[in-house]
């Protein structure tokens, strides 16, 4: 959990780690150095749309475009050159693309960008997560390494990372931007240097309980269940009863993934018989297919934003459309319940 003079933003449904009892030798420069390049690049130099927890349509452009811009695409590495309206048909598939080369950022370097997309988060949420687990692994780790070693082993692990991204997804082109490679680097190299270490974490379902409400009566709360073992539906339903009960006034986040019809829609009327008002449903589908593997993903927001349901009602189509596979996107937005 964050925290400032105004809002809180809660994410709920993982495991934080507070700390480790391992004390280093001596300062981590270098983690440092590598937290403090991490926050100026999102801050001073990602465009401010990145900052707002609901950007407009124009700011969601703007996004977009700094994003292609600058971070890598796995369809322009694998073809070693920028994104052009020709080359996006070729990795979109389009049997009949554009006869038309000329790149959209003619200037951008496209090995660069690899290195670029290391610096780059998608919000406050991503950049913080990512932070605070470098700050609290990353220092022994640098310790242990060194300093040179250590910079370099980090670059080299987000590189690969982000090289392993494209072998799974080589025509993808969406961009990929973070961090976490290079920290996922980090925390593998400290499991195998210090096996024995003690870590105080907590569960994200405890601060849910512990957090809410905050002091300052205002935020939003990011429930994001890794749904890996049987009953998450239900916790998940049971646990935001539980918040909104101590919180009316706060805006929930309810995320969820998409495997089977039946399951969600029972989910969905668990909720709706909670007895909790302004509950908005918006949902993503790409697929369609009875395997039970994931299709889309579904969010629920209680006491959402004023105007947020008008922009999804334009963005929803917009991303069916765009991930929707073999034409069978689809897009739902409506109200489980009503404002009491």
């Amino acid at each position: 959990m964050t925290t400032g003079p105004r809002s809180t933003t809660c994410h709920a449904g993982g495991v934080l780690p507070l700390r480790d009892f391992n004390p280093r030798r001596r300062l981590p420069l270098f983690t440092l150095l590598l937290i403090a390049a991490n926050v100026l690049v999102f801050v001073f130099v990602q465009p401010g749309a990145f900052h707002q927890p609901v950007p407009t349509s124009q700011e969601t452009n703007d996004e977009a475009t700094f994003l292609y811009e600058n971070a890598v695409v796995p369809c322009e590495l694998t073809h070693l050159k920028p994104l052009s309206p020709s080359l996006e048909a070729r990795c979109s598939g389009a049997r009949v693309g554009p006869d038309d080369t000329a790149p959209f950022f003619p200037r951008k370097n496209v090995a660069l960008s690899v290195l670029a997309s290391m610096f780059l988060h998608a919000n406050w949420v991503h950049l913080i997560g990512n932070m605070w687990f470098l700050w609290v692994f990353g220092d022994n780790v640098e310790d242990r390494f060194g300093r040179l070693p250590y910079l370099a082993f980090y670059l080299v692990s987000g590189i690969v990372a982000t090289l392993g991204q494209v072998v799974l997804s080589p025509d993808s082109v969406i961009p990929v931007l973070g961090a976490s490679g290079a920290i996922a680097g980090v925390l593998g190299a400290y499991l195998v240097t210090y096996p024995r270490a003690k870590v105080i974490a907590i569960d994200g379902w405890t601060a849910l309980a512990a957090y809410v409400p905050p002091r300052e009566r205002r935020g939003i709360v990011l429930i994001d269940p890794p749904f890996e073992a049987p009953g998450e539906f239900e916790r998940l339903a049971e646990q935001l009863a539980a918040a909104h009960r101590k919180w009316a006034t706060g805006i929930y986040l309810l995320w969820y993934p998409i495997k089977e019809i039946a399951e969600t829609e029972r989910f969905a009327r668990r909720v709706a018989m909670l007895g909790v008002p302004k509950i908005l449903r918006a949902e993503v589908r790409v697929a369609v297919r009875q395997d039970k593997s994931l299709i889309g993903s579904g969010l629920l927001l209680v006491n959402p934003p004023w105007k947020l349901e008008t922009e999804l009602q334009s963005l929803l189509p917009a991303l069916a459309t765009v991930l929707g596979r073999d034409r069978e996107g689809a897009a739902r937005l409506d109200w489980l319940t009503a404002e009491k």
